[in-house]
């Protein structure tokens, strides 16, 4: 039974994108736990932002005070005049509510496409999801060759389809990006009054990657997958196209930065709490990763190659650390160490002191947290 594709370089990325998700359990979970991540994310900070009293909270200092805090945990926002911050939280909400519809549409459709694969996976190359975790993508793909030479999957007219065809094909669209950045065509040179805030002259981030392949890679090639004369012409619907876009993130510039801060907070605050000298996340920047790239490096090869280098770069910037900046960490790790083992010291002995001793109207205990994070920022300094 011979079949014919009709879009031949979605089908390579949904292959592939399939391959990476190892199942179609594993895309599912994967779907809902983003979806529900982010809904999680959106609805609590607005409860933090709107549902609880934060200026009850702050008069908190001793048990007679805390008395009816519980109260303040309960509060309707919506019931009484709304102020104008109620006005930029209901804001806040209604334009990341609309994102979340779009991510649970996005998840819906990959769950289907998903279905599908899995279905031409176990049907046409006899590989079940848990087959699947332990098979190399070379075994994979030797299999659809196999099935498209024998004439079982008509994927492309080319009777003899190889290898290179089909990274080709999932690499299209990226390939045009990394030759973008490689030949520096993208203008990315911050302004002369960002420079100076900036250790590095030119900026890449997310939000430029995805507007750059909104703009850019999703129109530039026809029906056929070929460059689209239209859009090589068409100058002014490229313009157009990075102008609204441009608006439309500098009005959601405030409520994106709130919420990407939120969202740092929540996913990293573990690892703040375990290791002390923990400051974030260090890892590769959008442009740095596009600049490593190779043309026709999957996504998985890509990941497995930047995971070796990780820990000989970490040495590499290590070996270049500031030794003025590590005598003043050592001095303020040593200070501010010594007074967080006095209150901790403190704790043990009563366990009320940290909350009802206060020194310039704050307990005890929240000069243990502004020490700990002294401490913390300071043995980070500290090669």
């Amino acid at each position: 039974e011979k079949e014919t594709l009709a879009n031949p370089d979605e089908f390579f990325r949904e292959f592939y994108r399939f391959y990476c998700s190892k199942g179609i359990v594993s895309t599912f979970l994967s779907e809902l736990c983003a979806v529900l991540s982010l809904g999680f994310s959106i609805s609590f900070s607005v409860y933090l932002f709107e549902f609880v009293d934060w200026n009850a909270v702050t008069k908190c200092s001793d048990e007679e005070s805390c008395a009816n805090l519980n109260e303040q945990f309960a509060t309707d926002p919506f019931h009484h005049t709304p102020k104008f911050t109620t006005f930029l939280t209901a804001l806040y909400f209604l334009l990341f509510f609309c994102v979340w519809i779009w991510r649970a549409w996005r998840a819906v459709k990959t769950v289907e496409q998903a279905a599908a694969m899995s279905a031409f996976y176990k049907e046409k190359l006899h590989i079940s999801d848990a087959s699947l975790e332990t098979l190399e993508w070379p075994a994979v793909l030797e299999r659809l060759l196999n099935n498209h030479k024998a004439g079982v999957v008509q994927i492309v007219p080319k009777a003899n389809l190889t290898v290179n065809d089909v990274v080709l094909r999932i690499m299209r669209s990226e390939n045009y990006l990394i030759a973008l950045i490689n030949r520096n065509c993208l203008h990315m040179f911050l302004p002369w009054w960002l420079a100076p805030f900036f250790s590095e002259s030119l900026l890449f981030t997310k939000s430029m990657e995805w507007s750059i392949s909104y703009c850019v890679l999703a129109h530039l090639f026809d029906d056929d997958y070929r460059l689209s004369t239209e859009f090589l012409n068409d100058v002014d619907s490229l313009k157009f196209r990075f102008q609204i876009l441009g608006l439309l993130q500098l009005i959601m510039l405030p409520f994106t930065f709130i919420f990407v801060v939120v969202y740092f907070l929540m996913e990293n605050f573990q690892q703040f709490h375990s290791n002390r000298a923990y400051l974030g996340p260090r890892q590769w920047t959008p442009l740095a990763r596009w600049e490593f790239r190779e043309f026709n490096e999957l996504p998985h090869l890509f990941e497995s190659r930047l995971n070796r280098a990780y820990e000989p770069a970490m040495g590499y910037l290590n070996s270049f650390s500031n030794i003025n900046v590590s005598i003043v960490a050592e001095f303020v790790a040593f200070v501010t160490g010594a007074l967080v083992a006095v209150l901790i010291t403190v704790s043990f002995i009563s366990e009320g002191a940290l909350l009802y001793i206060h020194i310039a109207d704050r307990n005890l205990l929240w000069y243990l947290g502004i020490f700990s994070a002294c401490f913390a920022a300071s043995r980070a300094c500290i090669p």
